[in-house]
């Protein structure tokens, strides 16, 4: 069993750092890594005890993200971190410079993962392979942890509901991963007549019913000549006419 809240306590360390959207960013950055600034990654890499760290996490609210690549910035005095604007929504923070306390963990307190699924919510075209497109978004990222919903990378309105299989959060280290995607089950409706259709078939009823009633009609009667030996007496069979009229 994995001792995650030992290794946790061992190697967690709280900053307080300014914390942006990565719009504020000179440069284009669509990456779901965090980037911090050279004044942080110093003091994290100065914190090592020379035990070293293949990458550091970054608990932001209730998601975890692996820092990336520094920044280069004007003002080198203060921590500060550009996040991927998604979780600056998930997390309720502002993303403009506000100063928040930050903790931050080695990735090798975290148990790896070895089997991810995913429960696609929302439409996806019927040839896209969301596993490619998951691949690259999902090793800068760095750590999962089951319940989780992430958006769909390139896909608006289209989220993603994590499953990781293991207790609390795990790293995603670049090794090969089994992935499971499940869509979600289209809700089927019954078709609606068009006003045309419904006449249509409102007329065939009518007419189906007619040919119900006429099997009870009484058949045609034709009145035979009475002969009486001599004359044949055919009956009166015409309109007939008051003497008056």
């Amino acid at each position: 069993m994995y001792d995650y809240s030992q290794r946790q306590s061992e190697a967690n360390m709280s900053f307080m750092v300014r914390v942006y959207s990565k719009i504020y960013m000179n440069d284009e950055d669509t990456s779901w890594s965090a980037r911090p600034n050279q004044r942080l990654l110093q003091l994290l890499h100065d914190l090592n005890d020379s035990e070293g760290s293949a990458r550091w996490i970054a608990l932001v609210g209730d998601i975890r993200i692996a820092l990336g690549d520094p920044v280069q910035i004007e003002d080198s005095r203060q921590c500060t971190m550009f996040l991927p604007q998604w979780i600056i929504d998930s997390s309720g923070f502002e993303g403009d410079g506000q100063e928040v306390e930050i903790e931050f963990e080695r990735s090798e307190s975290l148990p790896k993962a070895t089997r991810l699924g995913f429960k696609i919510i929302g439409d996806i075209p019927r040839d896209m392979d969301i596993k490619e497109l998951l691949e690259e978004p999902l090793s800068q990222l760095g750590v999962l942890q089951e319940g989780q919903m992430i958006p769909a990378p390139v896909l608006e309105g289209v989220c993603l509901l994590v499953q990781t299989y293991q207790d609390g959060p795990v790293f995603l280290d670049g090794a090969e991963i089994a992935l499971e995607i499940e869509e979600e089950e289209p809700v089927a409706y019954a078709p609606v007549a068009s006003a045309a259709e419904s006449k249509e078939d409102e007329a065939e009823a009518k007419e189906a019913e007619a040919d119900d009633f006429s099997m009870f009609a009484s058949p045609p009667v034709s009145v035979a000549p009475i002969s009486n030996g001599k004359t044949a007496f055919v009956p009166f069979q015409g309109v007939g006419r008051r003497l008056c009229d």
